[in-house]
């Protein structure tokens, strides 16, 4: 049972890794943040280091995909939606190692509740992702945001919802809720805002 409960704490922590990398490509291919949230990805990436942590300190087998995916989106994806908001490299860079130098200290030496209150308030990191995905689709603009990195997340997220249940660990099984409506919300706005799109350039004379 343990082993099993572990292989699935290291599933969804590489579904957690791999989510940010279809939006990277995204970005880098089309050289546009249109519809992409960068406090949505900043705070993801809050998330990941503080989950990093938490887990080290947890002794959590999952620990080593958290930090992957953290390197992924801090390495890879926050400074290339710096660069196409030409935001100094200097700026990028201190946002980026700034982030999980703070949170180390917090994790390791804040009370419990604490942490738990710290962590269920970055499960709000969707809400800006929502709201510019809402507003693509009201307005019927084109979204460079990946599907695929939302449904990674969304997949991610009920496998985490799973392990926290039969670990049982309270945090963990009250992270994953808010995010799996918010990816599903996200999921919709973008699906059919790009009909929405697309049927737009067909009407185009």
């Amino acid at each position: 049972m343990e082993i099993g409960l572990e292989a699935l704490g290291i599933l969804a922590a590489l579904l957690d890794l791999s989510m940010s990398l279809p939006q990277t490509y995204k970005i880098w291919k089309n050289k546009n943040t249109e519809g992409v949230s960068l406090f949505t990805w900043l705070t993801l990436y809050t998330t990941f280091s503080a989950w990093t942590i938490y887990t080290y300190q947890q002794h959590i087998l999952a620990t080593v995909g958290f930090l992957i995916a953290a390197l992924f989106i801090g390495a890879l994806l926050l400074p290339a939606i710096f660069k196409t908001r030409k935001t100094p490299p200097l700026k990028t860079y201190s946002i980026i190692l700034g982030i999980p130098l703070l949170l180390i200290p917090f994790i390791y030496y804040a009370p419990a509740l604490a942490i738990t209150i710290f962590l269920l308030s970055l499960t709000f990191n969707r809400i800006p992702q929502i709201v510019k995905s809402y507003k693509t689709y009201k307005n019927t603009q084109y979204s460079n945001v990946s599907l695929s990195a939302w449904i990674l997340g969304l997949a991610a997220n009920l496998c985490w919802l799973v392990y926290g249940i039969l670990k049982p660990d309270i945090n963990i099984i009250l992270i994953p809720l808010m995010p799996i409506l918010y990816d599903l919300t996200i999921l919709t706005f973008e699906l059919l805002g790009n009909r929405k799109y697309k049927n737009s350039k067909k009407l185009v004379p």
